[in-house]
């Protein structure tokens, strides 16, 4: 029984130390269409935040995406996620520790409202960004990259350029490059081995393009060129007897959007003549 006076404080006791919770530190991730401002918009804010709190942030990641990419990166997040993200207009998604926390404009108010960090640049500057963004990454890819010179009636509309998944797929590659290039010489029979004046001679809306016909359907040119396309999931570029055929798959299914190119705008475009 202890026999202290009533408010007499109590012998000190050494109380145990309490551990601060450990301070989170927050990783930010942005993952969108490289070749579009919003993806140079939401790469600064998360850079700026860095730089203005290193010990708060990590390395933001960044994840770089083509257009076939980013299609089925947003699909398939529309179906994890669901809710708000199946109408998501934006071509960048803004993650906080892999919570989504929005598009571009989303990490700009959050980065403003809870760290006061503004990071808002004129739109050309955002513009010029972006270009050299996008050329310092064909610059350093370390796949090989082709183009083709799109023209209607003799005049220039475009030009599609085709990364190609040679580390997969190193034949197929060859050939394709091979048939842009003109390199490949002739065929014995001496037919020019390139895709030179070729025509899209088949085109189905919503589905795929098909060019490259360099023989018109006469001959097959098999001792130059030899396909493995099976062993892709996704396939960037399916050569047949009747040259090269645009036809986005995964898994099999046909997907409704392009693979091959950079400008899916030139395609559409063509599509809808």
């Amino acid at each position: 029984m202890d026999s202290r006076p009533t408010g007499q404080p109590s012998v000190p006791h050494p109380c145990p130390s309490v551990k601060q919770p450990p301070q989170v530190v927050l990783q930010l991730k942005v993952v969108g269409l490289f070749k579009g401002i919003p993806f140079q918009i939401a790469r600064c804010t998360a850079e700026c935040l860095k730089r203005a709190h290193p010990d708060k942030f990590k390395d933001p990641i960044m994840v770089p995406l083509h257009e076939f990419a980013w299609h089925e990166f947003l699909q398939e997040t529309k179906r994890e996620l669901k809710g708000e993200t199946w109408q998501y207009p934006s071509t960048v998604m803004c993650f906080i520790n892999d919570q989504l926390l929005g598009n571009e404009g989303c990490l700009q108010k959050w980065a403003y409202k809870k760290w006061g960090q503004k990071d808002f640049k004129p739109m050309p500057l955002y513009e010029a960004l972006t270009s050299d963004y996008v050329a310092d990454y064909l610059k350093h890819s370390k796949r090989p990259m082709v183009f083709l010179e799109i023209s209607i009636n003799e005049q220039s509309i475009g030009r599609l350029i085709f990364e190609l998944y040679a580390d997969l797929c190193p034949k197929t590659c060859q050939n394709f490059q091979s048939l842009c290039t003109g390199n490949a010489g002739f065929s014995q029979s001496g037919l020019k081995l390139h895709y030179k004046h070729t025509i899209f001679h088949r085109l189905v809306k919503n589905g795929w393009l098909q060019g490259g016909d360099i023989n018109m359907g006469k001959e097959m040119v098999v001792s130059q060129f030899m396909d493995q396309y099976s062993k892709m999931k996704t396939l960037q570029c399916h050569m047949i007897k009747e040259g090269f055929l645009v036809w986005p798959t995964r898994d099999g299914t046909p997907m409704g959007h392009n693979s091959i190119s950079h400008y899916r705008k030139l395609l559409i475009w063509i599509e809808n003549m």
